[in-house]
């Protein structure tokens, strides 16, 4: 298909995909428009009058529903001020009539918006919730009027605090026994508390997959169970203790003993040695198995080689030997199985203690929540879910919601999670019941390559799901885009080549071939060389006088080498001042043009560390806390110098700062002061030159260090940023 027939292709699907009596689906992949269509079709639906407050567009962040309210609100205020000729090619961009009474109507709508008495609402999934469960907090089981929880980690600290109460009190065996279980599988009390967090977190899970059983844990221990053996017998001993030592194991160690001892050497010893140990206990086949496996398998738990050979021969003979070889083999066999058995048997009973301990907490954590009338995002979700599935009167309730809602829109689907979808289905459901006769309509849009939520339990393939039931029962129309409006086509033939190399056989499932709408957009992909660390750029362990002996580089890894080769290419795009286009107008490159993606956050410093030493100005993601910024850090160790005058480290971190700039000569020049402290050193270099620098900053101190006893702090703060203006300077230093 050639651009223009794509180009075509993708006005029609605009075209339908915005149609309002159309229900829609629409797997659109990155840059291709999502939002704007999801706009789009808003707009139509206000151009074909319906209210306002009969639609509901749902997306997955704030900040995403801000976007898409201010991209809406930025349309509409436009036409109102657009001239008939401006709004009549408005109209035929959006393939709506474009007669005087459409220009009038369209003109009009801003001001309808603003003053309509229920407005648009475009929101995210827990706001939706949130608003559905204050109206119907009675049904719901929920605390009226209750308040959303931004942070839990403090209630769920309370929570284990008194789980532990419980468990010393003994009041509870079985709790005791489960605690004590984790703490033996985790070793620290952290690992444990970071155990029972991950089941708090992962509650959905929990309530979903144990719905309506009056035993969850005794449930889901089975469930396990029959998971990790599926042929076991009701009866059946489970894990290492289900060896028949005496009749199996005994005599093939006792008659593989034998063995050792007929070819003599230092190995075969050694093992003889470590066998005969092993043996002299073998009241639990759970104990045996352990201590038996160096004799048998690698660290790696990969059988021991045993081959034949000419010495092997001469001790045993021929038949011995095969006897020999084969036994071996059938013992590393049943180690490797039976070790098998015994993680399972491991990892049953951490979980049932898991199970046990974690239903225990939640318990409490739910409880503590209800009394401080609270709730959480999590609680949002699965209460509405419960509401509007499970309630009695869950009919009434969506017949209530089905009065407000004809219109829904969802934006990245792709993120969907099941609970979320559950909880829409019954409005969709009535949607379908109407179907023949009905003005209302659905409309989703995603991407399954872009779904980043997992850890909230976002499943791509409901999507897919969604768009089926939504074919087979709303006869709705999927509509699938590729043409993509953000990336030059050497990017976009870039992806092509890593996703669909060979189209019979892509890397990604269900992936199509992209195009990209601007064919005329300068790009470049270049790959470099894999980068691997020197095998001899490693610090040496010694100790060292940190006065007189830099600290060694423990940063030259591969991460910091790619570090470095970015850093060069930068500079060097900087210094052959590289064109780009901005609004069809040719610019040099300058730093803010450059965004570096990295795979995760866990090596960003090593990377920071080489753009600084490349004197490259960034903003960086990895700000981690507010205390660690290096502005604050400034900040803070100017009210230490203050505070402390004789504070040497301080002063210096403080001259060296943005709000001085001391330059690392006039620094080593006032080191070479006579003067111990610092303090002094600048003291004496302000008298002895009154117009450097140094000396300007001296006088600049005095002044706030009189104030700093005479004015609270946030009163010296102001003034300190006012009189240097640093927020200003902040702003350069960053550029």
């Amino acid at each position: 298909m050639t651009l223009s027939q794509s180009t075509q292709a993708q006005s029609a699907n605009i075209e339908l995909a915005t149609n309002p009596s159309e229900n829609i689906a629409v797997f659109a992949s990155a840059g291709t428009g999502k939002t704007r269509l999801l706009v789009h079709r808003i707009l139509k639906l206000l151009l074909n009058e319906v209210d306002p407050a009969h639609i509901l567009a749902i997306t997955f962040t704030r900040k995403a529903a801000a976007e898409m309210r201010e991209r809406l609100m930025i349309v509409l205020a436009d036409w109102a001020g657009f001239d008939d000729q401006q709004l009549q090619l408005a109209l035929q961009q959006l393939a709506h009539p474009h007669d005087p009474d459409s220009i009038t109507k369209a003109r009009k709508l801003y001001e309808q918006i603003l003053f309509s008495e229920y407005d648009i609402r475009i929101t995210t999934f827990h706001a939706f919730c949130q608003d559905i469960l204050k109206r119907f907090a009675l049904h719901a089981g929920v605390p009226a009027g209750f308040h959303l929880l931004e942070t839990t980690e403090e209630l769920k600290q309370e929570a284990r605090e008194q789980l532990y109460k419980v468990a010393h009190r003994g009041t509870d065996t079985n709790l005791t026994d489960a605690l004590y279980e984790l703490l033996k599988h985790s070793a620290t009390v952290n690992n444990v508390n970071t155990i029972l967090n991950t089941f708090i977190d992962s509650r959905s899970d929990w309530w979903s997959f144990t719905e309506n059983q009056n035993d969850p844990i005794t449930y889901a221990t089975d469930r396990l169970q029959e998971y990790l053996f599926p042929n076991l017998d009701e009866n059946s001993p489970i894990g290492p203790n289900a060896i028949d030592a005496d009749t199996k194991l005994l005599p093939a160690l006792q008659l593989y003993q034998t063995y050792l001892a007929s070819h003599v050497t230092a190995k075969n010893q050694q093992l003889s040695n470590l066998l005969t140990t092993s043996l002299k206990d073998i009241a639990s086949a759970k104990n045996l198995i352990p201590s038996i496996v160096p004799i048998f398998l690698t660290q790696k738990n990969q059988p021991r080689q045993l081959k034949a050979s000419k010495a092997l021969e001469k001790s045993l003979g021929s038949q011995k030997m095969l006897d020999f070889i084969q036994l071996h083999q059938v013992l590393c066999d049943l180690i490797l199985q039976e070790l098998d058995i015994l993680k399972k048997e491991n990892l049953l009973a951490f979980n049932q203690a898991w199970f046990y301990s974690g239903h225990y907490l939640l318990k409490i954590y739910q409880r503590l929540k209800f009394s401080r009338h609270a709730l959480d995002f999590d609680d949002l979700e699965w209460h509405t879910y419960l509401l509007l599935t499970k309630h009695n009167s869950a009919s009434w309730i969506q017949y209530k919601l089905d009065q407000r809602i004809e219109h829904i829109l969802i934006d990245e689907f792709q993120d969907t999670n099941p609970t979320q979808w559950n909880l829409l289905f019954p409005l969709l459901e009535e949607l379908a019941a109407n179907l023949p006769c009905s003005n209302k309509s659905l409309f989703f849009v995603g991407d399954t390559k872009q779904s980043i939520y997992g850890f909230r339990r976002a499943n791509p393939q409901l999507q897919f799901a969604a768009s089926e039931w939504a074919t087979q029962n709303l006869n709705a129309k999927l509509i699938e885009t590729d043409l993509s409006y953000r990336s030059s086509p050497v990017i976009i033939d870039f992806v092509n080549r890593v996703f669909c190399a060979n189209a019979e056989e892509p890397l990604l499932d269900g992936y199509r071939l992209h195009e990209a709408a601007q064919t005329n957009l300068w790009g470049q992909v270049q790959i470099d060389p894999l980068i691997t660390p020197e095998e001899n750029v490693k610090e040496q362990i010694k100790f060292r006088n940190p006065l007189l002996q830099t600290r060694a580089n423990t940063e030259l890894n591969c991460h910091y080498l790619e570090g470095q080769a970015v850093a060069k290419h930068i500079n060097k795009l900087i210094a052959d001042f590289t064109p780009i286009l901005e609004r069809e107008q040719a610019r040099m490159l300058r730093y803010s043009d450059i965004v570096i993606l990295a795979r995760s956050r866990t090596h960003l410093s090593q990377l920071e560390l080489a753009l600084r030493e490349e004197n490259i100005p960034y903003t960086s993601i990895n700000n981690g806390e507010f205390l660690d910024q290096l502005e604050v850090e400034d900040i803070l160790a100017l009210l230490t110098y203050l505070s402390q005058p004789h504070n040497d480290l301080a002063l210096t971190q403080t001259l060296r700062s943005p709000c001085f700039g001391i330059s690392d000569e006039d620094l080593m020049t006032l080191a070479d002061c006579k003067q111990d402290s610092w303090h002094e050193k600048l003291k004496s270099h302000a008298a002895d030159s009154p117009n450097s620098l140094l000396s300007l900053a001296y006088e600049q101190l005095q002044k706030w260090q009189h104030l700093a006893n005479r004015i609270p702090v946030h009163d010296l703060l102001d003034k300190i940023y006012f009189e240097i203006n640093i927020l200003t300077i902040i702003t350069i230093y960053r550029r």
